[in-house]
């Protein structure tokens, strides 16, 4: 049994095996291995790390605490199915070594917007009066949370990586760690909203919801919508001029003018079935919160087609055909079938006759005419009257 110390409120598993180095004096390899049952090469990543029920039974937690208050578990799973949240949490007590670099695809969607350690340096002075030493906050490690919620002060983001687990380990805590101020754009405001959502994320229980269907019903209440349609492209712009590219970047949620496969449309479209990171749902959720409920005075063409424009084509085949006729030699005769196929309009006409009136009327005094082929004009009206029978 390896004395190992107790987790603090909100701390990051990483964290807690830091401070298990420094009390214990192990290196963080050998303390890995050991807790990994793993000689040599072991994986760790800071915010979800597998042997999980061994980590807890040093510690003297149940490894369920571990996972739900030490982990980023509840951040990624937030918008996953029960069966997939299952899946993980499975991996995660699992005792079996070939699982250990599997984990790398449910950090992503923390890392892909996390590129360095954040702190907010009053907690780390008020943990380090409390508890004697300050430790990694998991609110202070997840993407687009630039602000602490409980001091309203923007968080220092360190030159200390979080990708790529120990390759860039440390045994620095964050009153040891100096770093430069993020900048609050958008707002404070804003900063505070995301900061509360992606923090709840952290303590609600899972539920599975229906969020694409909950983003289309207030999408249509902030005016994007129109009939049973929505203007996602529209949406999509006004997002990105509410956060900025550098933001959305940043946070691993790149919208880039111009481009197709904007993910906010995606997020209200009838039958999407893709996952979606839980950056994406925040920054979603806090836009179409604070956008403005006025109309959205923009152009929208519906999806789909152009619906045809009969009365044009009508009035463009009789066009036509007068001009074949005034245009062709005065003893040159044609049958109907003829002078609709040169004018490009036989096999409209054919399927379509009740959508083109004038033509109608136009071929009736044509059949009367000296240019009309009579036999021709006969089989015409034989072969309609059948189809119409």
């Amino acid at each position: 049994m390896l004395y190992l110390p107790q987790p603090y409120p909100d701390e990051i598993v990483g964290s807690l095996l830091v401070r298990a180095c420094r009390h214990t004096g192990l290196p963080f390899k050998r303390l890995v291995q050991y807790l990994a049952g793993v000689r040599g090469r072991s994986y760790a990543s800071f915010l979800l790390t597998p042997f999980i029920d061994q980590l807890g039974r040093e510690a003297g937690v149940d490894p369920d605490e571990l996972i739900l208050g030490h982990t980023v578990f509840p951040y990624v799973t937030a918008f996953m199915t029960a069966e997939a949240a299952g899946r993980l949490r499975a991996l995660l007590l699992s005792d079996r070594s070939e699982i250990r670099t599997n984990l790398a695809p449910y950090t992503q969607s923390v890392t892909q917007g996390l590129a360095f350690r954040r702190i907010c340096p009053q907690c780390a002075i008020e943990d380090l009066e409390k508890y004697g030493e300050s430790y990694w906050h998991r609110e202070h490690l997840l993407p687009a949370v630039y602000i602490c919620r409980f001091h309203r002060e923007p968080l220092i983001e360190t030159v200390i990586p979080v990708r790529y687990g120990m390759r860039h380990w440390t045994y620095a805590l964050p009153h040891e760690i100096t770093g430069t101020p993020l900048s609050l754009v958008p707002s404070p405001e804003i900063q505070s909203d995301i900061a509360a959502r992606s923090a709840a994320l952290l303590t609600n229980p899972h539920i599975e919801r229906d969020w694409l269907g909950q983003y289309r019903a207030l999408a249509f209440q902030k005016g994007f919508g129109k009939q049973q349609f929505i203007n996602g492209t529209q949406m999509a712009r006004d997002l990105l001029a509410f956060y900025g590219p550098s933001f959305l970047e940043e946070a691993g949620c790149r919208l880039t003018p111009g481009a197709k496969g904007f993910w906010p449309p995606l997020m209200v479209r009838v039958g999407t079935h893709e996952p979606f990171s839980p950056p994406k749902h925040i920054l979603l959720q806090t836009f179409l919160q604070h956008c403005s409920d006025a109309p959205k005075t923009v152009s929208y063409n519906l999806p789909g087609p152009k619906p045809v424009d009969r009365p044009s084509l009508d009035a463009d085949c009789v066009q036509k055909m007068r001009a074949v006729l005034d245009e062709s030699d005065v003893n040159a005769k044609y049958s109907v079938t003829k002078l609709l196929t040169e004018v490009g309009y036989w096999s409209q006409f054919r399927h379509e006759r009740q959508a083109f009136p004038d033509t109608v009327a136009f071929l009736s005094k044509f059949k009367r005419s000296e240019r009309s082929i009579r036999q021709t004009r006969q089989t015409d009206d034989e072969h309609h009257q059948g189809k119409q029978n």
